[in-house]
């Protein structure tokens, strides 16, 4: 049965998640995010959030523009700037435009709990890094343990799918990178301060262990 809601739960994932974050030396900055999502994963995770309280739900794609902004203006250092849904037959598309101040951690509600990125500033260095949570639905349904389970042929049309299935990660400095870590090498830009990182769904389930990006800029 989990290998069934499994493939179902793949099938309704975002064809595209993009994230652009831009850090200044005191870690206040912008964050831009932009999401098509199949309507059905919006009713499929709306159900679990009705009747299975287990499950963190807290996420933006299940709150109206209203209600996502209001929720979104309680929070502490964050400042919304723009926020909008589009429909379009099945599918939506959500962008999310906020300035934070000061900020470490980005709101669990911005599916930080999936796509989890922090900042930090040592003495030296200013750090973004973001890990890919394979934990879809908590610690019981890790996506690549079970991926590893499947049959040879569930496992081609999974891996058919999943390779159209994508995550963009751009990072903006305040300094030059001086160091960069993750699976893939990633694209720089803009003077040596923007890098530019895109996984496809099925470059994170042949990892192994999911994905982790790291970037140093000079302080």
């Amino acid at each position: 049965m989990k290998h069934i809601s499994f493939l179902l739960l793949l099938f309704l994932f975002p064809s595209c998640f993009k994230q652009t974050i831009t850090v200044k030396n005191d870690l206040s900055g912008i964050y831009n995010s932009s999401m098509q999502i199949d309507q059905s994963a919006v009713d499929f995770f709306q159900s679990l959030k009705n009747t299975n309280t287990s499950v963190d739900t807290d996420l933006f794609f299940l709150y109206s523009e209203d209600t996502l902004k209001n929720k979104l203006k309680k929070i502490k250092k964050i400042r919304v700037r723009n926020i909008t849904v589009n429909e379009n037959k099945n599918t939506k598309t959500y962008t999310i435009d906020l300035l934070f101040s000061d900020f470490t951690e980005m709101p669990d509600i911005l599916l930080n709990k999936y796509i989890k990125t922090t900042i930090i500033k040592d003495k030296n260095n200013i750090i973004i890094k973001t890990a890919i949570n394979t934990g879809i639905l908590g610690n019981d349904f890790n996506i690549i343990k079970i991926y590893e389970q499947l049959n040879s042929d569930m496992k081609a049309i999974i891996d058919a799918f999943s390779s159209i299935i994508s995550f963009n990660l751009v990072y903006n400095g305040p300094s030059e990178i001086i160091k960069s870590t993750s699976l893939k090498k990633g694209i720089i830009t803009n003077n040596n301060m923007t890098i530019e990182y895109t996984y496809s769904l099925y470059d994170i389930l042949q990892s192994k262990n999911g994905i982790e990006i790291v970037t140093l800029y000079k302080k």
